[in-house]
C-alpha cells in the first residue's frame, strides 16, 4: 500500500498535481526506512527523516513565497497601468488570462478576445508575455507601435508558472515540476500604442 502511494505521487510528477501533494510527512518516514534498508551502515537513519522533513518544509515555504510574489506582479501591474497609460480619451486593453485577467478586469480594463480589432487610435494594449500569452489579431498588430516592456523580477530564485524557467507542467506544459530554481523574470508586459 505504501509503495503504491509513493508510486502514485511520483507518477503525478508527470501527469499533473500541485506541489503540496508531492510528498507528505508519512512519505518521508517511508523513504527514511527505505534508506535504512539500502544503507545499513548508516548509524542514525532518523537523520534521513529529519533531513526529509526539513527539506519538505523549506521547499514548501519557498514555493509559497514565490507564489505570493507571482500573484503580486499582476496586482501591482494592474494598479499602476492606469496611472501610466490611461488618459481621459483612451482605453487600456489587455491580452492575457488567469491572474492577469482577473486583476486587469477588476480595474476596469478591456480584455481583447481572439480576432478583436476594436481598439481605436490612441488606445493602449498591454500583453503578459510569459504566462498564457495571447496574440493580437493580425489587423490590429499592423496598426500598433511598440512602446515598452515592463519587467518584474525577484531575488528569490524560485519560479512558478514560468515558461522561461521551465516551471509549470500542469498548467503551461513547461518543465517537469510546477516550480523551478531560476532567476528569470517573474513576468514581462509588452505595451503597445494603437497608432492608426
Amino acid at each position: 500500500m505504501v509503495f503504491w502511494d509513493i508510486g502514485r505521487k511520483l507518477g503525478n510528477l508527470r501527469w499533473g498535481c500541485a506541489a503540496p501533494c508531492l510528498l507528505s510527512p508519512r512519505d518521508d518516514i517511508v523513504l527514511s526506512r527505505i534508506a535504512q534498508i539500502l544503507c545499513p551502515t548508516v548509524e542514525d537513519p532518523d537523520a534521513f527523516l529529519a533531513i526529509g522533513v526539513a527539506s519538505t518544509l523549506s521547499l514548501g515555504f519557498l514555493i509559497s513565497v514565490a507564489d505570493y510574489q507571482y500573484a503580486g506582479v499582476y496586482r501591482d501591474f494592474s494598479e499602476h497601468a492606469g496611472n501610466q497609460f490611461k488618459t481621459a480619451t483612451n482605453t487600456v486593453h489587455f491580452l492575457g488570462s488567469a491572474g492577469f485577467q482577473h486583476y486587469m478586469a477588476e480595474h476596469g480594463y478591456h480584455m481583447l478576445l481572439n480576432g478583436d480589432n476594436s481598439p481605436k487610435q490612441g488606445d493602449i494594449i498591454t500583453r503578459a508575455r510569459l504566462v498564457f500569452p495571447r496574440k493580437m489579431a493580425p489587423e490590429l498588430a499592423a496598426r500598433v507601435a511598440y512602446v515598452d516592456t515592463i519587467r518584474y523580477s525577484s531575488r528569490l530564485p524560485v519560479r512558478i508558472q514560468n515558461t522561461e524557467a521551465h516551471a509549470g507542467y500542469y498548467t503551461l506544459g513547461a518543465g517537469l515540476l510546477p516550480y523551478y530554481f531560476s532567476v528569470s523574470d517573474l513576468e514581462s508586459f509588452d505595451v503597445y500604442y494603437v497608432a492608426r
